[in-house]
C-alpha cells in the first residue's frame, strides 16, 4: 500500500521518493496519461520536490528518437506539476532504446541504471560494473539485497526542502561522468556520501 508505506516512513522520519512502470513504448498520447496517473496517485501522499523515478524498462519501439520524445513527455509533465523526475531501466536498455544524453541535458543527473552480474545475494557493490553513462544519479547494484533491489545514490535526489525543493548539498566526489573503467577504493566510496535505497518491485 503506497499510502501506508509513505505514512509510516514519514513518521520515522525516511526520505522518500515515488517510482511508476510506464510501458508506453513511442506513444506520446499515453506516456501523458501515464503521468497523470502517477500525479493522481501521490497527490496529497507525497510532497512536492520529491523524486519520481520513471521504471522504463518494456515495450520501448526501434526509434531511439520517439521513445525519448515519449519519455520526455511524461518526466516533463512531472516536472511541471512540482516533482522531480528520474528515469529508471537496465544501462543495457537504456542504451539501446534511450537517447540518455537528451534526458540528462534536460533534467540534469537523475538516471537511474540497473546493472549487475548476477542475482545471487549482494550487499556490496561491484563497482566493475557501475554503468558508463552520464548522469547518474543512483545505480542499482542488485535485485538480491537481502532478497530485495538496492540502490546506491551517488547524487542526492530524495532530500527536499519544505519549500518543495530539492535540497543543495555538497558532495565530496562527481560520479555523474564515471567509467566503468575507472577505479577508487571501497573506502573512498564509503566516504563519498553514499546512501543505500531499497526499492519495492511494484513501484507505486
Amino acid at each position: 500500500n503506497f499510502y501506508g508505506q509513505i505514512v509510516n516512513s514519514d513518521a520515522v522520519g525516511l526520505q522518500n521518493g515515488g517510482y511508476w512502470w510506464g510501458q508506453f513504448g513511442s506513444n506520446t498520447a499515453e506516456a501523458l496519461y501515464h503521468a497523470k496517473l502517477t500525479i493522481g496517485d501521490v497527490t496529497g501522499i507525497l510532497a512536492k520536490g520529491s523524486f519520481i523515478g520513471l521504471d522504463y524498462e518494456a515495450g520501448a519501439s526501434n526509434s531511439i528518437k520517439a521513445n525519448t520524445d515519449a519519455i520526455i513527455v511524461y518526466m516533463d509533465y512531472i516536472k511541471a506539476c512540482g516533482y522531480q523526475p528520474g528515469l529508471y531501466s537496465g544501462s543495457s536498455y537504456m542504451r539501446t532504446y534511450i537517447d540518455i544524453d537528451r534526458i540528462v541535458n534536460r533534467y540534469g543527473s537523475v538516471i537511474w541504471p540497473a546493472s549487475y552480474p548476477t542475482t545471487a545475494p549482494v550487499t556490496t557493490p561491484n563497482m566493475n560494473y557501475f554503468p558508463s553513462m552520464n548522469g547518474v544519479a543512483l545505480w542499482q547494484f542488485t535485485d538480491n539485497f537481502y532478497s530485495v533491489d538496492a540502490s546506491t545514490m551517488l547524487i542526492d535526489v530524495l532530500t527536499i526542502k519544505s519549500s518543495g525543493k530539492k535540497e543543495d548539498i555538497n558532495v565530496s566526489h562527481d560520479f555523474s561522468k564515471v567509467n566503468a573503467k575507472d577505479y577508487w577504493t571501497y573506502d573512498e566510496w564509503k566516504k563519498s556520501n553514499h546512501h543505500v535505497t531499497i526499492t519495492a518491485k511494484g513501484g507505486l
